[in-house]
């Protein structure tokens, strides 16, 4: 009878101290790597969202900007479609007011916002001359944190045929360093070529 006790009370110990500690060590372990794991995809969510929410601001910028480059063309012998004055500013020839004569347009870089502005031409056909102010000016985008946000212009294609018509199109680096003070990954940073299409002189 004694012995049948021992061996049942025997049987049913609990778990000694190691087995206790070993036990809650591998759960915390366990527990770790999953609030980890969690954490980090929390994270990349957030992170994701706020820069998704930033790059959807600048897109409409970017669709305008290729706009006005795509129909850039010559106002006279002279001058390109396309003008970089300085790494934050770019002078762009197109006709946005549809009267058939090409507009100056200015972008500029000023105060880390960029700018957008123009003026008419003074002359009623080719070759177009242009004097007086930029008018309607309009902030475009903010928070801009590099100065050279416009490359030099650059020929689409070099004809080493001299019979060749000369072809007039032109392509421009557009870098953009935007501040996301709400982002955890810092600057949003982008780059793309933007390209006139015009190949004559004047349309």
């Amino acid at each position: 009878m004694k012995s049948n006790l021992l061996k049942y009370m025997d049987k049913a110990r609990g778990f000694t101290l190691v087995e206790l500690v070993v036990s809650l060590s591998l759960i915390t372990i366990v527990m770790l790597v999953v609030s980890n794991i969690l954490f980090h995809g929390v994270v990349s969510y957030d992170f994701i969202s706020e820069n998704s929410l930033v790059i959807q601001e600048i897109q409409p910028t970017l669709v305008h900007l290729d706009k006005d480059i795509r129909q850039a063309r010559k106002p006279n012998v002279a001058t390109d479609s396309i003008l970089r004055i300085a790494p934050g500013e770019i002078r762009v020839f197109c006709d946005i007011t549809k009267d058939g004569k090409p507009e100056e347009i200015k972008y500029e870089l000023k105060n880390k916002q960029l700018l957008r502005s123009y003026r008419v031409s003074s002359s009623n056909k080719y070759p177009y001359a242009y004097s007086g102010s930029f008018i309607n000016s309009t902030i475009l985008i903010q928070n801009i944190s590099n100065q050279d946000i416009f490359g030099l212009p650059e020929k689409v294609t070099e004809n080493s045929n001299p019979y060749a018509p000369p072809d007039y199109r032109r392509k421009i680096l557009i870098k953009l360093e935007i501040e996301n003070p709400n982002s955890r990954g810092g600057d949003i940073k982008l780059e793309k070529y933007l390209m006139s299409r015009s190949r004559v002189e004047a349309d």
